[in-house]
């Protein structure tokens, strides 16, 4: 600011405005202002004002620009509210975090499993179920090594993981797992049971115990041969 008066105490108010809309920046419904008060020393200068504001309700790339109005002795000394100008003009990116998990087998949990398919849903009600025609399909993980999925580029907020399809051989879990993005760059290693990351358990080996029976049978109906002929035989030298 120039033309100031040396000594004289002034009052600096700031408003956020949304570029895209020209209109107020409401964050929870409400402004985001700022106001600072100085004594300059000489007739030009500079002061600084810090917003401050919740980032995570923008769930998009947003410019603000900052509006100003200066007073002395409670009178509009001047005034900046232009909302093409570069120089008042901050982009703000919303917050993204990540989701990571391993798939393990349930009986080795060194052995990892490739072939799942994950999805994640907003969970738009914040309840950590998922209720179908509420919560929302984000897309699925991406398996980047064997049995690691992992799925970037989540917005902040409340999300849900669910194993749509499990790897060959193993049961699904239908559960549907709940995780939040709090922060920006967050990253979340997601385990179901801890130092268990994500496992599966999979299924018993068909045919192994109908074997054990089938031969049981066949003992049995040898062993029944030999009772037969043996009876038979010693019935034959009986009638002589």
């Amino acid at each position: 600011y120039k033309d100031l008066t040396p000594g004289k105490e002034y009052k600096l108010t700031g408003m956020l405005m949304n570029k895209a809309t020209n209109d107020k920046l409401l964050i929870d419904g409400k402004e985001i202002t700022a106001e600072a008060t100085f004594t300059p020393k000489a007739p030009t200068g500079e002061v600084e004002m810090t917003f401050t504001f919740d980032a995570r309700e923008l769930t998009a790339e947003t410019e603000v620009v900052v509006f100003e109005t200066l007073y002395r002795d409670k009178l509009e000394f001047a005034t900046h509210a232009d909302i093409t100008d570069g120089d008042q003009t901050v982009k703000i990116l919303p917050l993204h975090g990540s989701i990571s998990t391993i798939k393990v087998d349930a009986g080795d949990s060194q052995h990892r499993l490739s072939g799942a398919v994950f999805g994640i849903y907003r969970d738009v009600n914040g309840d950590g179920r998922y209720t179908e025609g509420i919560d929302t399909f984000v897309g699925n993980m991406r398996e980047k090594g064997t049995g690691v999925y992992e799925l970037d580029g989540l917005l902040y907020g409340k999300f849900l993981i669910h194993e749509k399809q499990a790897p060959s051989g193993f049961s699904q879990d239908k559960n549907y797992y709940s995780f939040e993005i709090t922060r920006d760059g967050e990253k979340v290693q997601f385990e179901v049971k801890p130092g268990m990351n994500f496992p599966n358990s999979a299924f018993p080996k068909t045919g192994s115990s109908n074997h054990g029976v089938y031969a049981a049978l066949l003992a049995l109906a040898v062993s029944g041969l030999g009772l037969g002929a043996v009876i038979f035989h010693k019935v034959k030298k009986a009638s002589k």
